[in-house]
């Protein structure tokens, strides 16, 4: 069993032996007991470890609303390896009946009209039903699976959601423990917090509470059970389980798009969840002979196509990391068993797991709940079957052939070959009978058969029966129109002050903005062919006209990158969607090289500058629509490598150095996920964020610390756009609904950062509509105001006093903000 499938199959385990369960199971039972909470005026400041539990559930249950951007960590290190999970944990509230709550893979939002919620691993199904009256732990916990995919989650349902809305919180929460106790002060997110320890049966559970306010930002779980089951696989120490409640506030006023919820465009209306999730399509290859592939023994033998030949052969894809894999891999090993020793029959279970690196990896962006590591070894492959008490053979996938030669996106996933190469079956996805028809399969195949048909016939069927579980009709596709610009207002916790306004600009486009010299620098397009440089006074510093080549449809630039070569010279590089061409500029605005010669069939998407092998020379990364995929190119036009297995490359970013100074490209495609290529031209299996489709990405250190801060802008349809935190592993940290439609501006850059509110980093995002959006890393909203105009770019200047500069179709105006 694997680190991951630990999660899934003691996840039950964890809801029961946390008293939150019993939470809501006594709030579905009983309706809620009567109020522990002592009447009368509460002391200045409770005295024992009970009274500030009962301050904390007091204010929870008077406020008026509540929010925060939640977030649960499990960590600890087995056999030698570290583990960090992160999972949502978020909650916005406003009585009587509004809430957002984000739990785990589950997602539920009511805006007092209706009730909605969507489920990760269940993309084609919206719960939707008329608003309650009030939120009530039973009616949000109404639905089987939407309960089970919070209860089973690793901390189990909302601790925040009992609080608000449950009348006796704290009576299961004390269920078993000693007498609360007081602990020390510690300081959480800038505010003063006292700790209450409470020893239950299942161990320790701390609570830190707001000196000032009594909300809880902090839980320290018990972890006492985990610990024990960790431990049944292997050495285990470091175990911890947080859940932090960052910018939790009771009493504020939520943005009311707290309470949208944008559901998969293709996402059928039910009231109720399905558990049948939709079959994966059978593989293109059914009926092809596959015949380039090998792979390789655990002691370095390779296995390749033609030494298969002649047999049939079961190849079943899977990963250390793969929960789902581990339930099917008991029912193959059965199998397995079953023909141990018939020599017409070979089935071995193909690890796609990053091989070990011989030197410092290029940081990898991992899948799963579980985060990746750089590379895993033999014995490492070995001890996960071995744990499992598996004896399948093990074949590595060194090469990526899973990839090149299957075209496997998704495991576990099992091909079956005939003896003369063709693939006669294929499966994706956990089989619960595999074990019995399996062999029935593979004697008839031994008896001369195809399984081709039965393969057609069994996913048409799975097919049908996914259908006729719904009920209703597929809503209509949206429409795609622009955003209705909204009406001018001012920022609601911030601060405009005009600093200045330029209006001689014919027309203002995208800004760019960098320190050079330790001087901010401000550049603005003024239409397709000149950059205008403005001073941090709005004066124009100068003009740079843009040579372009004589080919008018390409001498385009709407948009500019920019960096420092490992001299300190300065580089840009500039397009615009689907050209044929980008131009790289050198700090003096010449232009240096004009990329691809060729022509493509889509153009271009995006083009970004970076020294991704380290030798502190700049490489111009460009990735294209269509087949071309991502090419890799020196300033002087060779191409040193091209990755064309990722298809419709809307947006790449280029990733901070690893230990040995090399970078990796992130590149969003047309599948909404995200694809690592490192610095060699070598691509990762693609992350995907939930049940999101990701058409852009931002890798920043916008607060400079180091950390390289992931931004994703997600997309249900054309102008349905959500932002989406990413931590390094590729998991959903936070995300922040945008308003609905397309931009006024299709070319602007919609995304950049900076210090404009004390000394961390924020993100700025200009919306369709005009809006203009300011997010903390965390993605709280800091705030947010309409221009009243359409955006044609936004722009932070850093220094003492930080600008917010903004281009729009009548000039260029900046802005001081203050709080």
């Amino acid at each position: 069993m694997t680190v991951v499938e630990a999660r899934k199959s003691t996840a039950t385990m964890l809801g029961r032996q946390f008293a939150l369960t019993v939470a809501l199971l006594l709030s579905l039972i009983l309706g809620g007991v009567a109020g522990c909470n002592t009447a009368g005026a509460p002391p200045a400041e409770p005295k024992t470890g009970r009274e500030w539990l009962e301050r904390m559930a007091e204010a929870y249950r008077t406020a008026t609303s509540y929010a925060d951007a939640g977030e649960v960590r499990r960590k600890f290190v087995l056999a030698g390896k570290a583990q960090d999970e992160l999972y949502n944990f978020a909650v916005s509230f406003e009585r009587p009946g509004k809430l957002r709550l984000q739990a785990y893979e589950a997602h539920v939002v009511c805006d007092g009209t209706k009730f909605r919620a969507v489920i990760d691993n269940y993309p084609d199904q919206l719960l939707e039903r008329p608003a309650p009256a009030k939120i009530t732990t039973q009616e949000v916990y109404s639905d089987p699976l939407l309960f089970q995919t919070i209860i089973q989650g690793v901390a189990s349902g909302s601790l925040q959601l009992a609080l608000l809305v449950d009348q006796s919180p704290l009576t299961p929460i004390l269920d078993g423990s000693d007498v609360p106790e007081t602990l020390g002060t510690e300081t959480i997110d800038g505010h003063p917090c006292q700790g209450v320890k409470m020893v239950r049966p299942d161990g320790k559970l701390v609570f830190w509470i707001d000196k000032k306010t009594f909300v809880l930002r902090r839980a320290e779980y018990p972890v006492d059970e985990l610990e024990r089951e960790l431990k049944r696989m292997g050495e285990t120490k470091d175990v911890t389980m947080v859940a932090d409640f960052k910018g939790a506030t009771l009493g504020g006023t939520i943005d009311p798009l707290a309470f949208k919820l944008e559901p998969p465009a293709s996402a059928r209306v039910l009231a109720k969840f399905e558990l049948i999730a939709r079959p994966e399509p059978l593989s293109p290859l059914l009926g092809k002979k596959v015949t380039d592939f090998h792979f390789t023994t655990l002691d370095g033998k390779k296995v390749t196509a033609e030494m298969l030949r002649g047999k049939v052969v079961v190849l079943d894809f899977w990963a250390t990391w793969c929960g789902p894999c581990f339930e099917n891999l008991p029912k193959l090993n059965v199998v397995d068993g079953r023909y141990k020793g018939n020599d017409k029959i070979a089935i071995y279970a193909v690890s796609i797991d990053t091989p070990l690196a011989k030197s410092p990896p290029t940081k990898q962006v991992s899948t799963g709940g579980a985060s990746a590591d750089p590379g895993v070894s033999d014995d490492e492959v070995q001890a996960a079957f071995r744990r499992a008490q598996l004896n399948i053979p093990i074949l590595r996938d060194l090469e990526q052939k899973a990839r090149t030669a299957f075209g496997v996106e998704k495991i576990p996933n099992m091909f079956i070959l005939g003896p003369d190469g063709t693939v006669e079956d294929h499966e994706v996805g956990v089989n619960p009978d595999l074990a019995v028809d399996l062999p029935l399969r593979l004697d008839k195949l031994l008896a001369g058969q195809s399984l081709q048909q039965d393969a057609i016939r069994r996913h048409e069927q799975r097919v049908r029966e996914y259908e006729n579980q719904f009920k209703t009709e597929q809503g209509s596709q949206p429409a795609l129109e622009r955003a209705t610009i909204a009406p001018k207002s001012t920022p609601v916790t911030l601060k405009l002050k005009p600093a200045w306004n330029v209006n001689s600009l014919k027309e203002p486009g995208n800004v760019l903005t960098y320190l050079e010299g330790g001087l901010p620098v401000i550049q603005v397009h003024d239409g397709w062919k000149k950059v205008v440089e403005l001073g941090t006074d709005g004066k124009v510093v100068a003009e740079h006209p843009l040579t372009m080549p004589s080919d008018v449809e390409e001498g385009i630039v709407t948009y500019l990158h920019t960096t420092i070569d490992g001299e300190g010279r300065r580089w840009f590089v500039g397009g615009a969607s689907t050209r044929q061409q980008v131009h790289v500029f050198d700090q003096q605005w010449k232009r240096t090289l004009s990329y691809p010669q060729e022509k493509s069939a889509g153009g271009i998407a995006d083009a970004q500058l970076g020294d991704l092998d380290g030798d502190g020379k700049l490489e111009l990364n460009v990735g294209y629509y269509d087949v071309v995929g991502v090419q890799n190119v020196s300033l002087e036009g060779k191409r040193n490598w091209s990755v064309r297995s990722i298809t419709n490359v809307f947006r790449i970013a280029v990733t901070n150095p690893d230990p040995s100074k090399r970078r990796g490209l992130l590149c969003t495609n047309d599948r909404g996920t995200v694809v690592l290529v490192n610095a060699q031209g070598q691509e990762t299996p693609p992350v995907t964020v939930g049940n999101r489709f990701v058409r852009a990405i931002y890798a920043e250190d916008i607060d400079d610390d180091g950390q390289q801060d992931l931004l994703a802008i997600t997309a249900t349809a054309p102008g349905h756009d959500t932002l989406v935190g990413l931590d390094a592993g590729g998991r959903e940290t936070w995300n922040y609904p945008l308003p609905v439609g397309l931009q006024g501006h299709p070319a602007i850059e919609m995304v950049t950062y900076g210090k404009l509110v004390g000394s961390t980093g924020q993100w700025v995002v200009a919306a369709g509509d005009g809006s203009i959006h300011i997010l903390n890393i965390d993605g709280t909203p800091i705030d947010r105001f309409n221009y009243g105009s359409a955006l044609a770019g936004i722009g932070v200047v850093p220094g003492e006093k930080p600008l917010l500069v903004v281009s729009h179709g009548a000039g260029v105006e900046a802005w001081t903000i203050e709080k």
